[in-house]
């Protein structure tokens, strides 16, 4: 099992938790719900770091863009970037109180930005001998509506 098909599960157990604390994510409203996404972000960066211990991978809460991708001019901050080299995926994932219109196609930029910026490998051709072709890294993109989870 990948880092993407534990990602929903990570996400579940995190509001589950801020649940268990008290904090009803219907009855959020204004800055409330920054803060609850923000709290959510760290709890599931926690868990992740947690799963998947001694595997080589990277995660990113909030961080900005410019940090993920070196010395690139690339603007703004993703909530959760995933970076598993040993698999060799990249996982952007927005979490969310609801649905926006250009929250999807942001998340797709950074996704973008982030893969082209990532080393390539070349792989030799099983089926013409002698061709090598670049392959880079797969690419997951999605959002979690952390109102609407249940």
């Amino acid at each position: 099992m990948n880092i993407v098909q534990e990602l929903e599960a990570v996400v579940k157990e995190a509001i589950e938790a801020l649940t268990q604390e008290g904090i009803p994510r219907q009855a959020l409203i204004g800055r409330q719900l920054a803060v609850y996404g923000t709290r959510l972000h760290r709890l599931v960066e926690e868990e992740l770091k947690n799963k998947f211990r001694g595997r080589k991978f990277e995660v990113y809460v909030e961080a900005p863009l410019c940090r993920i991708v070196q010395n690139s001019g690339a603007r703004g901050r993703p909530d959760l970037v995933i970076i598993d080299h040993s698999d060799r995926i990249v996982v952007v994932w927005d979490l969310t109180s609801r649905e926006r219109g250009g929250h999807v196609k942001k998340t797709l930029n950074y996704a973008q930005e982030i893969a082209n910026a990532l080393p390539y490998r070349e792989v030799d051709l099983e089926i013409i001998p002698g061709q090598r072709v670049r392959v880079g890294y797969y690419c997951y993109v999605g959002e979690t509506y952390w109102r609407e989870f249940f």
